[in-house]
């Protein structure tokens, strides 16, 4: 595994946030995804390969996750997406409220600071409405 992409989540270590810099290493492996415990060799914390991750602390399983979401993407139902994946309706929104939690944060982190003219909104706005896809009707049996 690459450890290169993981940096230190302790703001007290001096290679807090560094990519790259050789510190990060595997602890151990744990839960039935076999997720690393990964160690900063400089601060010796242990950290999840998940943190700052939809998965971080979700006890569903990384394929019943993400089947979840691809039914919902697909236009599937809150109940059919739990039928699915095998899992209770109530966790299948809690895994929406997650992940919608964290590409509300991706978006305010993406989205500062832009200088847009009303020109521009206004063209952005057009592409989107263009391309927004009516709601499907319920077909009658």
């Amino acid at each position: 595994m690459d450890y290169s992409r993981f940096c230190c989540l302790n703001e007290s270590c001096p290679d807090f946030e560094k990519f790259d810099k050789g510190n990060i290493t595997l602890k151990e492996r744990y839960g039935k995804d076999n997720v690393a415990l990964l160690v900063c060799r400089t601060c010796r914390k242990t950290f999840s390969e998940r943190h700052g991750t939809p998965l971080f602390k979700c006890r569903v399983g990384e394929k019943k996750f993400i089947t979840v979401l691809k039914t919902l993407a697909q236009g599937g139902s809150i109940r059919g997406a739990a039928d699915v994946a095998g899992v209770d309706k109530n966790t299948v929104l809690r895994i929406i409220r997650v992940v919608g939690e964290h590409a509300r944060e991706f978006n305010d982190f993406m989205l500062r600071d832009l200088k847009l003219s009303q020109i521009q909104v206004d063209e952005i706005w057009t592409y989107i409405k263009k391309r927004r896809v009516p709601p499907r009707k319920m077909e009658k049996s």
